[in-house]
């Protein structure tokens, strides 16, 4: 029993929804043009939904996007220290020289600017894609520059601060010969 009931109310409403269709065809078929409130109301509310779901997601594509190129940048000074670092022990230069001289700094570069290659090695050059992310100016979000935190005495550091609030900082561990990465707010 409970089935045709639900059966009686399911064909009403197909009517009722006839009825409507059939008033909205005749209007446009005796030349009246234009959307009734419903009709707009429900778009509107429709459209509001939507954006509701997607602005969200879009944050957070763009602070992965963002994460990603992070992550990218890590692995490019990587190679590019472990090339340095290995090319320096082979021509049998002191360490101490390297610990003392060493500069992030001399392997990042931006791909607008001339690039002063001190570590007579490939640098990482960053592009247009990329360093459009970072915060402006651009000279003084790309610093290398002595770590002051107790515990960290050996370690130098370099900030990489994004347009989306994430901050990628690549350290230099002069004890261990590595760069490091922590990476804030991605």
């Amino acid at each position: 029993m409970e089935s045709y009931g639900f059966l009686r109310k399911a064909l009403r409403l197909s009517k009722i929804l006839r009825q409507m269709i059939s008033k909205t065809l005749r209007q446009r078929i005796s030349g009246q043009t234009g959307f009734t409130l419903v009709e707009l109301v429900i778009i509107v509310i429709v459209l509001g939904i939507l954006a509701a779901v997607a602005i969200p997601k879009y944050m957070d594509m763009k602070k992965s996007a963002d994460k990603a190129i992070a992550d990218s940048i890590v692995a490019s000074a990587r190679s590019a220290f472990t090339l340095y670092y290995s090319k320096w022990i082979i021509e049998g230069r002191p360490l101490e020289y390297f610990t003392a001289n060493f500069n992030l700094g001399n392997l990042i570069f931006f791909d607008d600017e001339p690039c002063k290659n001190y570590t007579d090695t490939p640098p990482v050059v960053l592009d247009k894609s990329v360093y459009s992310r970072f915060q402006e100016p651009r000279a003084q979000c790309f610093r290398d520059y002595e770590c002051g935190q107790p515990g960290y005495p050996s370690r130098r550091r370099l900030c990489i601060p994004f347009k989306s609030g994430g901050v990628l900082i690549l350290k230099y561990n002069r004890t261990n010969h590595s760069i490091e990465a922590e990476y804030e707010n991605f």
